[in-house]
């Protein structure tokens, strides 16, 4: 596969990335979480945020899932 990863969104907690991560790939979307290695070496809070990364070709599949998500959890749709 050519397509480049993009950054579909940053997170301030490990956590909230793993959930997102886990929602996507639930969902047939590859998905991968960035800069965690880096909260465990340099635990500031707020300094550093965790990336989502997902091939460009999924980035609309992706937003979509996301916003599902979101309306559901907030009563929304």
């Amino acid at each position: 596969m050519d397509d480049k990863l993009v950054t579909l969104g940053e997170y301030a907690t490990i956590y909230d990335a793993e959930f997102t991560r886990d929602v996507l790939q639930e969902n047939g979307v590859k998905a991968m979480v960035v800069g965690d290695s880096l909260k465990d070496i340099m635990p500031v809070d707020g300094m550093i945020n965790v990336q989502i990364k997902v091939f460009e070709g999924d980035l609309e599949k992706a937003k979509s899932i996301l916003k599902t998500q979101h309306d559901a959890e907030n009563g929304e749709g």
